[in-house]
């Protein structure tokens, strides 16, 4: 089962939601690098999550699918704090990006 795309997604809408409400101010890319390292972390318990679901979302199964996932995983961490890079401490927050990308998914067309 192809993941790239949703996990792509989950990675840059999680970052998106993390960085949400907060100024940073800094041109330097590695002064971002606690955020980037927490949502691919968030990303690799939403992939763990989704293959276990019984029903996971593949890149195949809907070419928007990468977009639900993306606003799932902002939405769910919108204004939340997040450094630790341990998939296993995002267990609820990856549980709920799935529930609602699964959901957006099937009101795609």
């Amino acid at each position: 089962m192809a993941t790239v795309v949703i996990s792509n997604s989950c990675i840059c809408g999680a970052a998106g939601g993390l960085m949400n409400g907060r100024f940073k101010g800094s041109a330097t890319p590695s002064d971002y690098a606690a955020v980037k390292n927490a949502a691919v972390a968030i990303a690799a318990e939403f992939i763990t999550v989704n293959t276990g679901s019984g029903s996971p979302i593949a890149d195949a199964d809907n070419a928007e699918g990468g977009f639900a996932v993306y606003a799932a995983a902002y939405s769910v961490l919108a204004s939340q704090g997040a450094t630790s890079t341990t998939a296993t401490d995002y267990l609820k927050t990856a549980n709920q990006i799935y529930a609602l990308a699964k959901e957006i998914i099937g009101a795609l067309a």
